[in-house]
């Protein structure tokens, strides 16, 4: 493995689970320090522990990053854990509603976008 991030600094938003989380394990692999965040209910702890359970850094952030206060918290905390931030994964994401196109709610759509 090259360790391509090494020295890095990332929050990857959404990584309690699926593709966040597996970017989250790819990141601490490759080197990075690892900011995993996700919603309370989601097992961002747990995954934090995992990376550090095989040699990687990774710290806990809970909050809903699409609240302008948690992503700035989120970036603030990162910085002051670890001096810097280099890499910004905005995986973080919900599904509200499932409907064809034509049929999904106008305001279901923004809540989801935000």
């Amino acid at each position: 493995m090259t360790r391509s991030l090494q020295g890095k600094v990332a929050i990857v938003t959404g990584a309690g689970t699926g593709i966040g989380e597996a970017i989250a394990h790819k990141f601490a692999k490759e080197g990075a320090r690892v900011m995993v965040n996700g919603l309370s209910e989601d097992p961002v702890h747990e995954v934090a522990l995992a990376i550090s359970q095989y040699g990687g850094e990774a710290l806990a952030y809970l909050g809903d990053v699409s609240e302008e206060t948690h992503a700035q918290n989120c970036v603030r905390v990162t910085v002051e854990e670890y001096g810097r931030l280099d890499i910004l994964v905005n995986n973080a994401g919900v599904f509200l509603a499932a409907a064809e196109t034509q049929s999904y709610p106008v305001d279901v759509f923004d809540q989801t976008i935000s």
